[in-house]
């Protein structure tokens, strides 16, 4: 029973087989060209499809060199950008050195003058107080004690203790 659908498999395969290449749709052997005149062996066309190829070649050459040319510059270019880049960096590193040197020694004599002013009778260090810019006294009345503080404001014009307060409340050093 075995054989008998083997056999019949196999025969029905090749019927199918036979008759789709009686139509021309499978081909045995190397493939036929349809269009004849597409292969032609003259040799005044294969020079000239040789010499467009060879023009598209170094087209495309020209092309790789610009690009790499391009390439080798933005490399430059990049490394030139990495230098300013550094250069910068260092400046701005040198620039917050000096300025925390300055902020500290500026705050140094702040508190200096600050306890020049609270070892001051209040009166005293009111009058010479007065004469001072507002940044500055704003910064003295901050760092001194609040006693002291106290007693330097009350004997002040109203209005510039009444300034240096609103400052010192609002937070401002200007």
């Amino acid at each position: 029973m075995k054989d008998i659908l083997l056999v019949s498999t196999l025969s029905f395969v090749l019927i199918f087989l036979g008759v789709f290449y009686v139509m021309g749709f499978i081909s045995f052997g190397p493939p036929v060209a349809k269009d004849a005149e597409k292969v032609t062996a003259d040799p005044s066309v294969l020079k000239a499809e040789m010499a467009s190829i060879s023009s598209e070649r170094d087209a495309l050459e020209k092309k790789r060199h610009e690009i790499q040319l391009m390439m080798n510059d933005l490399q430059v270019k990049e490394r030139l950008l990495d230098t300013e880049k550094q250069k910068v960096t260092d400046m701005l590193n040198k620039i917050e050195e000096i300025s925390g040197k300055f902020d500290k020694e500026e705050s140094q004599k702040i508190m200096k003058l600050a306890k020049l002013y609270e070892s001051m009778k209040p009166a005293d260090a009111a009058k010479i107080a007065s004469s001072l810019n507002m940044k500055l006294l704003t910064a003295i009345v901050a760092s001194m004690k609040e006693k002291q503080a106290a007693k330097m404001l009350s004997a002040m014009p109203p209005q510039k203790a009444a300034e240096i307060s609103k400052r010192l409340g609002l937070g401002v050093k200007k």
